[in-house]
């Protein structure tokens, strides 16, 4: 019986494919089927892929990214370790710039395995790459049961986000290995990430309202308003990088624009007391002042504190 089931969506791969097989075909693990899908396809491939997939495990690979040699090895020994729906490990992230700077970077967890409430709690200081399907393993089990899919409507980003918070609320447990075993590239000439896409701000807008249905109800009443200021400020913040780190004409007037869409569309909904105000700064300085400017509409200032943190880190 085939274990793993690796879905590669392939979309004008033809410069990277080989790259991004060879590292699936020499893993140290051998009991896998590799799906190619053709990521254009309008008539039906993709969901006939995903549901003749055999495997206990379903995986995900991007056509121009690879997988380390481990890669399933380790991530399917920690799942039958513990029974766990789904496995995460870090990620190598290779970036290469217009003018040719090139910078790798990685992001690691801590080794840990997490319940289902214990990953809700901690739901704010998840790094980005735990919202990767690439870096994961998940239990086929899981995923058909609840009917877990990818967005249709969705097209520049943000398919991932909805998937990854769209099976929490029926996992058990899920793992975390503190090795890095997926090498993922950005090539920011070609890669959409660096092009500004009108309609990814309404996919933003459609996520945040999913984290809300998703997240509240598995929330503690009171530790709610907290947790509901820190990730709503997190959107916000989110919403800035992307119109001020692609090729957005006009940047800030865009993002000033982005923003109040944003706002109209995801008005914040709990009562800001001075008492939340305190404990959302004592979390993070950056969030208590974005949101304490986005309550007065200040775009101007968020962007420039956005510019100074940047700079800064930078």
């Amino acid at each position: 019986m085939v274990k793993a089931s690796i879905i590669m969506p392939v979309f004008n791969a033809v410069h990277y494919i080989d790259n991004a097989i060879e590292s699936i075909i020499n893993q140290s693990y051998k009991n896998f089927e590799l799906i190619i899908v053709d990521d254009g396809a309008t008539d039906g491939t993709g969901e006939k892929c995903r549901a003749i997939a055999k495997g206990e495990y379903i995986a995900f690979a991007d056509h121009d990214d690879e997988y380390l040699e481990d890669y399933l090895q380790e991530l399917i020994d920690l799942a039958e370790k513990d029974s766990l729906d789904m496995v995460k490990c870090g990620v190598l992230y290779e970036e290469t710039y217009t003018h040719g700077h090139h910078c790798s970077k990685k992001e690691a967890f801590q080794k840990t395995t997490l319940t289902r409430d214990e990953l809700v709690e901690r739901y704010n200081a998840l790094p980005i790459s735990y919202f990767g399907v690439w870096n994961t393993i998940y239990r086929a089990e899981t995923l058909k049961k609840y009917n877990i899919r990818f967005p249709e409507n969705i097209r520049h980003g943000q398919e991932d986000y909805f998937f990854n918070t769209e099976i929490i609320p029926y996992i058990h447990k899920v793992g975390f290995s503190d090795r890095v075993l997926y090498r993922h590239y950005r090539r920011l000439s070609q890669s959409t990430s660096a092009k500004y896409f009108e309609d990814r701000i309404d996919a933003m807008i459609l996520y945040c309202q999913k984290e809300y249905q998703v997240l509240k109800p598995l929330i503690s009443r009171n530790n709610w308003p907290l947790e509901y200021a820190v990730l709503y400020s997190r959107k916000l913040t989110g919403i800035m990088s992307y119109c001020l780190s692609t090729d957005a004409k006009l940047p800030e007037e865009t993002c000033g624009k982005a923003l109040n869409k944003f706002r109209s569309a995801c008005p914040y909904e709990e009562r800001v007391s001075l008492a939340l105000l305190v404990k959302v700064f004592q979390r993070s300085v950056k969030y208590g002042l974005i949101l304490i400017l986005a309550m007065f509409r200040q775009y101007p200032m968020m962007i420039c504190l956005w510019k100074k943190r940047r700079k800064i880190h930078d």
